[in-house]
């Protein structure tokens, strides 16, 4: 049995035609409608504004947008198109009744109603599985190749303090879902407690992200292997297991991730990444918006070359002593 392709219409007023051709279609699931106002005499089921449009497509409860016409302002209807665009949601428009002009467009038909549809770009479904390869034999051989660094790194942390040289952190991944991130410990054991001593030296003003310079926490030879980022080294394993890629948004900590702007939760539409577009293009001179746009960038041009050029410009990068 075909499995029926569920629509959402962006409209502001009936359109019983309309309906009548995508009922007609066979093809389509009709979900409902969406609109900033409630429309008088609509059978039709009312999803919500533009926030709710937006939480449908995450959730993946919808496989295709359909602008009709409708009274979101043109940045509500952009963030909307861009959602869709990341999640790989089908974005069409009645002709002529889109106002921001793209590329990648295609005339298609519903019925006898010309339709065009706006092609998603970015992560295919089929890119998703190629880069999910490429991070599985990458890191399984970097793990291969660096496990003797990687043994006498936690020997000279647990050496440093007689404590365990692993530390793990709750981050927030693909979709909002938390994991634990791994790291070698470069902080001395408490440090977590005595930040909300430090958070008033907060240097990052720019966003929810804390930072600050000669954090005192920091150990010695925490701040060695900060300064080449060995420290990240064992979100190898991270990438391994999928909770990680090898490219990709940096994972931040849930308490900074509830900062975020709407449009900034874009970054999570994608797996985090041990180092990605944001750190290999600025690194610290980008403010936490600059973060977002490169990362934002990375996803809807996403391309196994680009990952490449990410990973050896970080790696030389690290070579150079340009790191924490």
């Amino acid at each position: 049995m075909l499995t029926k392709r569920r629509i959402l219409l962006l409209i502001k007023s009936n359109e019983e035609d309309l309906r009548e051709e995508i009922i007609d279609s066979d093809i389509y699931d009709l979900v409902g409608y969406a609109n900033m106002t409630k429309i008088a005499n609509e059978t039709l089921s009312y999803i919500g504004n533009n926030m709710q449009i937006i939480k449908y497509i995450r959730s993946q409860k919808i496989d295709e947008i359909l602008l009709v016409h409708t009274d979101f302002t043109p940045e509500e209807l952009q963030e909307i198109f861009e959602y869709a665009r990341i999640y790989g949601i089908r974005y069409r428009y009645i002709a002529n009744s889109f106002e921001t002009s793209k590329l990648n467009t295609e005339i298609t038909f519903l019925g006898k109603i010309p339709v065009i549809e706006i092609h998603s770009i970015g992560l295919s479904p089929w890119g998703r599985v190629l880069k999910r390869v490429f991070d599985i034999v990458c890191s399984f051989m970097a793990l291969v190749i660096l496990s003797p660094l990687l043994i006498v790194i936690a020997i000279m942390v647990s050496l440093g303090d007689g404590h365990y040289p692993f530390y793990k952190s709750k981050r927030v991944g693909k979709d909002g879902k938390i994991f634990p991130m791994y790291k070698f410990r470069s902080m001395r054991i408490g440090a977590e407690q005595e930040k909300k001593k430090l958070l008033a030296q907060n240097q990052r003003k720019d966003g929810p992200l804390f930072k600050i310079e000669n954090d005192p926490r920091i150990t010695p030879f925490g701040r060695f292997i900060r300064r080449f980022d060995i420290d990240e080294l064992p979100q190898l394993a991270n990438v391994l297991i999928g909770d990680m890629s090898l490219i990709g948004p940096r994972p931040h900590l849930p308490e900074e991730v509830k900062l975020y702007k709407e449009h900034q939760k874009r970054v999570l539409t994608l797996k985090p990444g041990i180092t990605g577009m944001a750190q290999s293009h600025g690194r610290h001179q980008n403010t936490f918006d600059d973060e977002v746009r490169l990362d934002t960038f990375y996803i809807e041009n996403w391309s196994l070359l680009l990952d490449l050029k990410i990973l050896l410009k970080t790696i030389g990068i690290v070579l150079a002593r340009k790191g924490r």
